[in-house]
């Protein structure tokens, strides 16, 4: 009998769910929509094979079709209606004009709650007074790969160590990085698979049971690590002219969001870029030479930077070939474009 019920209500959840995301869908002119929609679960079928190279080749198909309609295209995931928009120009525009974030944050909220409060203390001048980490750690970077010289392929991301000073190695444990592994697979199976978007019955999932036990691990490292993160996250608060007390929980959301945008972008990046490198050896010397030239073999300096003209381009080439995710829009507040003629 109680089954029963919770069919019950779990349908009429459901349907109400839907009912209100259509409500909401915009009904002038509408972008091309991607191929392969079906009735009530739109393009989720497309996600749902669990398959990451699969998961690629799709995002990249997506990309490629939104390009060819003018860079805008309709995607809906279940009955949630997105719009992927891949010109560089509406992007700019849209991430101004469009406030509301995506639904995927959501997802994300058990383990960095609303976080990046001190994101607008993030700027040059800050970046500046922590050239010291920035130069430590590396030098870390490049004794750790030396002891791979000569040998086999390896994998270097446990090498990539983000520019944290001495609470870096503390988050950098086995237990640690699995944690962050899974829970980011768990990310991208709620995000593809369109029928745990609905709260209910992602509440009675296997995976939620297991995000929380991720999330458990997560935590107990941060707290941990808290104390040297209050005086990195005061410093920058320090620096930026923000005056503000933080309880331990943000402070320990502001510590998840620091490890986190570290690990998914610039080690990623770091990661990409000496890929590259190792593929164009002619590219590497030149680098090299112009380091030597620049620095000889002391540490960079704030000033030095400008000087490192080809550097500078390299890295700029490689965030350019870098797969980095389209602008993703669940609702905005002006008239799409059409599609077009």
């Amino acid at each position: 009998m109680w089954i029963a019920v919770v069919i019950a209500l779990m349908a009429i959840y459901f349907i109400v769910d839907v009912l209100v995301s259509r409500s909401r869908t915009h009904k002038g002119p509408q972008p091309p929509q991607y191929p392969g929609a079906l009735p009530l679960i739109g393009h989720g079928h497309l996600f749902a094979s669990g398959n990451s190279v699969a998961l690629f080749e799709l995002c990249k198909d997506i990309c490629s079709y939104s390009n060819s309609c003018g860079g805008v295209t309709g995607l809906k995931i279940g009955w949630t209606q997105n719009y992927l928009i891949s010109d560089p120009d509406d992007c700019l525009t849209l991430s101004n004009a469009s406030l509301e974030k995506n639904f995927i944050y959501e997802f994300m909220k058990p383990l960095l709650g609303n976080g990046m409060l001190i994101a607008p203390a993030f700027n040059q001048e800050v970046l500046d007074g922590f050239i010291g980490i920035f130069n430590s750690q590396a030098k870390k970077l490049v004794n750790s790969l030396s002891q791979e010289v000569g040998k086999k392929p390896f994998n270097f991301w446990p090498y990539i160590v983000t520019a944290m000073g001495g609470a870096a190695d503390s988050v950098n444990s086995t237990e640690y990085l699995n944690a962050i592994e899974e829970l980011a697979d768990m990310l991208t199976q709620k995000l593809t698979k369109f029928w745990l978007h609905n709260s209910l019955i992602f509440y009675f999932s296997t995976i939620r049971k297991k995000q929380e036990k991720y999330i458990k691990i997560v935590n107990d490292v941060t707290y941990a690590v808290r104390r040297k993160f209050k005086a990195f996250i005061d410093l920058i608060m320090e620096y930026s002219g923000e005056k503000s007390v933080l309880s331990d929980q943000e402070i320990i959301n502001e510590t998840t969001n620091i490890i986190l945008a570290g690990q998914d972008t610039s080690a990623s990046t770091i990661v990409y870029a000496l890929i590259l490198l190792g593929s164009h050896p002619e590219i590497q010397e030149r680098i090299f030479e112009e380091i030597l030239e620049v620095l000889g073999d002391r540490d960079v300096e704030k000033q030095d930077l400008p000087k490192l003209v080809f550097l500078e381009a390299v890295l700029k080439e490689t965030m350019r070939l870098e797969l980095h995710p389209a602008c993703w829009i669940e609702c905005i507040s002006r008239n799409p474009r059409p599609a077009p003629t």
